[in-house]
């Protein structure tokens, strides 16, 4: 029989010798007093550090600062003010390219904000599961 190794001692702990020398390890801390009680204070710390591990297990969670009411209510009043602008500024001007350009604006301006209003919509609804 071979004399145990202080690393055999961990290796039992942790289950990681052969049944046969394992056997054999716990024969010899049997017999050994000081190995038996290295091996104690080694099961002891292995206990204390397996139950710190578990209790400071990481849980990945993301807290997205959510949006000011302010804000999207300003967005909005803007965007109503500007389309309504651009809608009754063709009828000042007597300029149809310019007409055409402030329409084709204005559904851009809409469309936009259909797009951003039903964006906020889905994250709202993925954020409340």
């Amino acid at each position: 029989m071979r004399p145990v190794q202080p690393e055999e001692l961990s290796a039992l702990l942790d289950r990681e010798l052969s049944p046969k020398r394992a056997d054999e390890v716990r024969a010899q801390v049997s017999v050994d007093s000081a190995m038996a009680e290295e091996l104690k204070t080694l099961a002891h710390f292995d206990t204390r550090w397996r139950a710190l591990a578990t209790a400071s297990a990481f849980e990945p969670r993301v807290d997205l600062p959510r949006r000011s009411q302010f804000w999207r209510s300003a967005l909005l009043a803007t965007g109503a003010v500007a389309l309504i602008v651009i809608r009754l500024a063709p009828k000042f001007l007597d300029s149809a390219v310019l007409g055409v350009t402030l329409n084709v604006l204005a559904l851009a301006v809409v469309l936009g904000a259909v797009f951003w209003l039903t964006r906020n919509v889905l994250y709202s609804m993925i954020d409340s599961r």
